[in-house]
């Protein structure tokens, strides 16, 4: 009697430790994919490197889902969006 609930208890702590395990891989890949996608654009375009505020692709603004017409933006103020992110990130 008392070997079949050690063998359960065993068991239960077993799938609790792979759950815990499988839940933190989850989250960790979760996070890392949204880094990736911070980097591409909307249509897939790979940001990573480019000098300007806005997809070469496709025009959209850099984490936005419109082009700077669509928001109404010149391209002196996309300059200056682009030099403020780039000053944030040399801080970081």
């Amino acid at each position: 009697m008392f070997g079949i609930s050690l063998a359960v208890l065993l068991l239960c702590g077993l799938i609790l430790a792979r759950r815990s395990v499988k839940f933190w891989i989850n989250r960790l890949q979760s996070r890392m994919e949204d880094k990736q996608m911070s980097r591409r654009c909307y249509c897939g375009y790979l940001l990573e490197g480019l000098d300007m505020a806005r997809c070469p692709e496709c025009g959209r603004v850099r984490n936005f889902d419109a082009t700077a017409e669509e928001l109404g933006l010149t391209q002196e103020e996309l300059a200056r969006a682009q030099q403020r992110q780039q000053e944030r990130e040399a801080r970081q």
